[in-house]
């Protein structure tokens, strides 16, 4: 009950940075980052979280030394009062994606870099008008910070190509009086800080940034987005093949 609470909140206080642009329907939900180290072969990350971009849960593997696949599937299911501008939004997103982590000479600090594909479906109705649509994106990812037992700090630069492949809207223009039903491509330059705290296994988290449009078909027309990232989360780390190490079979 707390965590609905805060998510509704922290919601609300975004919701006001994007009241300029209510009434067009093109939006994205820009979705926690991936901040897993890729270091040690085996090592399996499991996460959650929680924030302005709703649930998320993630997952990544290190298949070979300093490389992993990394995926995540986010979810976010919002309503305000009745008489609210904004009445709802929906979003169901997952992405795929590999990892390198760059070998250096301290095992403290870390350089990582991440590229991916996802594929989304969002939509928005309020008071006046109703939206909904599918959208492709493809991302590439750097982190850089210090990663220690128990504390972890990274500053991360997220680029990401949102690509509508399918959108409909009731939205009315002095462009176009008809029901829009187009495509619309757009990138956005995100920049988060990562900070958790914990032990080699557990550690909790929060981020915090900003998502930032660096170009886009109708930017005065039909845009629409959440620029502040808030987002908290647990990620737990195990590796299986450890186990075995320490539990070897007994052959007779």
């Amino acid at each position: 009950m707390c965590l609905i609470k805060l998510r509704n909140i922290i919601g609300l206080v975004t919701i006001s940075f994007a009241f300029y642009s209510c009434t067009k329907p093109i939006m994205y939900f820009p979705n926690t980052t991936t901040t897993q180290v890729l270091k040690e072969k085996g090592d399996i990350n499991l996460s959650g979280s929680l924030g302005t971009n709703g649930f998320e849960t993630q997952g990544t593997y290190t298949y070979q030394e300093n490389i992993g696949v990394i995926s995540s599937l986010n979810y976010y299911n919002g309503k305000n009062q009745p008489d609210s501008t904004i009445d709802s939004f929906y979003q169901l997103f997952s992405e795929i994606g590999l990892g390198y982590n760059f070998p250096l000479k301290s095992d403290n600090v870390i350089l990582s870099s991440f590229i991916g594909i996802g594929v989304g479906d969002v939509k928005r109705k309020n008071k006046f008008n109703q939206h909904k649509g599918t959208y492709l994106k493809q991302f590439i990812q750097l982190n850089f910070g210090y990663h220690g037992e128990s504390f972890d700090i990274y500053l991360i630069n997220k680029v990401s190509n949102i690509n509508f492949i399918r959108w409909k809207s009731s939205y009315k223009s002095n462009l176009n009086d008809n029901k829009m039903d187009f495509k619309y491509d757009a990138s956005f330059n995100e920049f988060l800080i990562h900070i958790a705290l914990g032990n080699n296994d557990i550690k909790f988290f929060l981020q915090n940034g900003f998502s930032l449009l660096m170009n886009g078909d109708y930017d005065n027309l039909v845009y629409s987005q959440f620029p502040l990232i808030w987002v908290g989360g647990i990620n737990i780390k195990f590796n299986p093949m450890k186990s075995k190490k320490k539990n070897p079979e007994i052959i007779f």
